[in-house]
């Protein structure tokens, strides 16, 4: 009760837009594979939630446009803010670099 999980985005409208594509032990590993990847899969299945997001994962993204991105998260964190007048506010913020493929390609 009142505990914060984690940090994950959801989609608008809860359309499927992300697919955890991997999780690297570290994060010179991670900053390898993402720049090693040049192509979403075809067999690629995409979800409305990306949940957990964590620090050295790779996720695809599938826009509402139908064009692809990937993502690499390099930081997470999730708190509760006291300070909003409304009450306690959960909140979750992630630190990511990404790579957007506007031609409608999965490749980078």
């Amino acid at each position: 009760r009142g505990e914060i999980l984690g940090v994950f985005f959801t989609s608008w409208n809860l359309t499927p837009m992300f697919s955890l594509l991997d999780e690297i032990s570290t994060p010179d590993s991670a900053r390898m594979q993402f720049d090693e990847l040049t192509e979403i899969p075809d067999s690629t299945i995409f979800y409305p939630q990306a949940t957990p997001v964590r620090e050295n994962q790779i996720w695809a993204v599938k826009t509402l446009k139908d064009t692809y991105a990937k993502i690499l998260i390099l930081e997470t964190r999730a708190f509760i803010d006291c300070s909003n007048a409304g009450g306690p506010t959960p909140i979750g913020e992630a630190t990511f670099e990404w790579v957007h493929q506007p031609d409608g390609s999965r490749k980078f």
